[in-house]
Formats: C-alpha cells, structure tokens, sequence
C-alpha cells in the first residue's frame, strides 16, 4: 500500500541528563536543553519534541515521549488536525540505527494546554547508544486507502488447490497411491518442484488464467519514479508482473484516464528538472517511470496488467493459475521423470483444456459459425402507385 509523508524532520539524538534527575536518555536538543523542531500546521510552525528516556527503574524502565508544544497557537486548530490525522490512520515512523518504529498516532494520549497537548508515553526503547549523537528521521506518514474501484473482490479461486493435495494426487497416478502418507526420501521435494515448475511455464505461456487486475499508485507533484510494489492494491499478495502489462494510463482530478506510451527517448531528458505536467509517456525499468513529472491536476497512475505468481512452496499454498491445467502438466512431466509410457497423453490432455479455457476466454468476441442468429430483413414497404 502507498504511503503519503505529510511531515518529516531530522534530528540529532543526545545522550544527557535532564532537569538535573537522574533519568539518562536521548533527547531532541541544542544548547543543552531540549530544543523543540517545527511542523508546519495551517500557515503555523508549532514546535514538537522527542524525549526518550529512562524512568528511576533505569534501563530496565525505559519510555518514550513525543509531544506537541503548542503555547502561544490556536489550540482549536491544533486539535483539528491532530484528530484529521487519526481519522486518515496517521502514524509516526521513528528511524533508529536497527530499523524505523511505526507508532500509530490514534494511541497519544492527551494532554492540557500547552505543553503535552498530544503525546506518547510508550514503554518501548526506540533509540540506543548507536543512534546517540547520530541524525534520525522522523516522519508522520499516511498511508493512501486502496483502489478497489475497478477490480473484484480479493477473494481466492474457490477452484485453487493447495500443493500439498495436487502432491498427493500425483502420488496416486505414479503408483505411489500407498505412500501418500509415507512418501519416499526425496519424493516430497521432487514432486513439489514439479509442480511449481509447471505453474511457471504455464503462467507465462498463456494469459488466460484470470490474473488481471488493475493496479493503482497515487501520483505526487513532481516525482516522475514509483516503485512496482508501492500500488494501492486491495489485495495482499498481488503484485504487478512488469511482462505482463496490458494498458498504462494516469486520471486527472476530474476523473478523465489518458493512456501513456511506451518509451522515454533519452533526449527527453534534456532540462528534464524543468519540465512538469501531463505525463506522456512511460518506462519500467528497476521501477515505473513516467514523463514528464506530473503536476497537480494529476492524481494516479492507472496500470492494467496481471499480478505475478503467489508464494508455492510451503504445503497450504494455494495455486495461482488453473489447478487442472497445472496438475496435468506436472503429471506429464513426472510420467516422463519415472519413464511412464503415457506421458504424452497427459501432455495432450493438458493442451486440449488449454485450448478449450483460451477459446472460452474470448466470450462473445468468440465466433462459432452457424451460432449467430441473422437479423430478420426489414419487410417491404409497398408505396401507393398515383394515377397522376
């Protein structure tokens, strides 16, 4: 899912007493003394602050605290848009020297006037020695609703199968229909390779398998590069396959889609940081490039492809693609493996469903001759013969 950085600072974390206590932390300072940083809220730069320290229990007691410092602001607007940003899911990611520590901001607390007004008290150590006299991010962050708006639902092919009962049934056309419980040594892992082997090659051979979707990425002013898996999909394990791209576009704030072409010539790039509008055109690379950057009456990036193959290895995993194509083919592969005769009537099989399942995926498009009905012919019309 797409994330939006409303704000973000960096900060110098320290390690020094505080107020002349024994509590020793990390805190956000200068001169000595905690020096609140800024965010910039409605036209006023409202201070906020980090401290993280250690209570009297020392460093088995650790806490953290962030607050806002608002003294001297309008505290009505303050709280519009500390309780804005809880209702859009805000939360606040904290870099430290191991890995960023999201906090949703619905768990603040509140506080009175002045300052505390909103805060955290947290008994979790976000920072350490490592991070002591070292610059750290910290960032209020969004993340963009997804776009369900054209797609189906998320659910699974109520026809997929797991590799564990396809593995089984393999047993049983190989002859090993009283081991499915006990497989041989090295089994196991054999047919599971065949099997994952076969939803590969068939996955790419063929486009039928119902795996198109439309993929959705929220475009910000000026930024020309998004990566492939920063969409607004619904869908947990759906990923854009960049070989499998069937429509690229991008939707105004009115609504209207315009289509990108492919390719970005490289003398585009000329003055290229001075160019921004209407994107044209598009490239994948390591990531989804469009051009020129776009501006503000922009709002998505529309991509119309296939997701990519989910996970296939573990026994609960679930097919992606046609079970019965895939077993077929697998149980060709593996008569051939074990030097079965008849092989090439599984492979046969499995091409004949194909063929089937790609005729049946053009729908009406499709034509049967004789299955047509012809429109009947507009009866005559006799007109009256004047005698003038």
């Amino acid at each position: 899912m797409a994330e939006e950085v409303l704000y973000e600072t960096t900060v110098t974390v320290a390690d020094m007493s505080f107020n002349g206590t024994t509590q020793i932390g990390f805190f956000v300072f200068g001169d000595g003394a905690v020096n609140p940083q800024t965010w910039n809220i409605d036209g006023m730069d409202v201070p906020f602050y980090l401290i993280l320290s250690f209570d009297a229990g020392g460093p088995n007691d650790p806490s953290f605290t962030f607050g806002l410092n608002p003294d001297g602001f309008d505290g009505s607007a303050i709280d519009a848009w500390w309780a804005d940003l809880i209702a859009r899911g805000a939360f606040m990611r904290v870099h430290t020297a191991s890995s960023p520590v999201d906090l949703p901001l619905e768990n603040a607390q509140e506080g009175g006037e002045g300052w505390n007004r909103h805060w955290y008290n947290l008994d979790t150590l976000l920072w350490t020695e490592g991070d002591v006299g070292q610059q750290r991010l910290v960032q209020i962050i969004v993340a963009e609703p997804c776009d369900a708006s054209y797609n189906c639902e998320c659910e699974d092919d109520p026809g997929a199968r797991t590799l564990a009962s396809l593995r089984q049934e393999l047993m049983a056309r190989l002859g090993y229909a009283a081991q499915i419980n006990n497989p041989p040594p090295g089994m196991t892992a054999l047919l599971n390779s065949f099997l994952r082997d076969a939803q590969v090659q068939l996955y790419h051979r063929f486009t039928t398998f119902k795996t198109e979707r439309f993929f959705t990425w929220p475009l910000i002013e000026g930024v020309r590069y998004y990566g492939l898996g920063e969409n607004n999909d619904c869908c947990e394990g759906r990923s854009l396959d960049p070989y499998k791209i069937t429509w690229v576009g991008v939707e105004d704030v009115n609504g209207v889609w315009y289509p990108l072409h492919h390719g970005i010539p490289p003398e585009f790039y000329t003055m290229t940081e001075q160019w921004k509008g209407w994107p044209a055109r598009y490239e994948i690379r390591e990531c989804i490039e469009i051009f020129p950057a776009p501006s503000a009456d922009m709002r998505k990036l529309r991509i119309k492809g296939h997701f990519g193959l989910r996970p296939f290895s573990e026994d609960e995993h679930k097919t992606t693609i046609n079970p019965d194509v895939l077993f077929l083919w697998a149980l060709g592969t593996a008569k051939s493996h074990y030097g079965q005769p008849d092989a090439a009537v599984c492979f046969q099989q499995a091409n004949d469903l194909i063929s089937r399942l790609v005729a049946g995926s053009h729908q009406t498009a499709r034509y049967i001759p004789g299955t047509r009905p012809r429109r009947p012919l507009t009866p005559p019309r006799f007109l009256p013969i004047s005698e003038d």
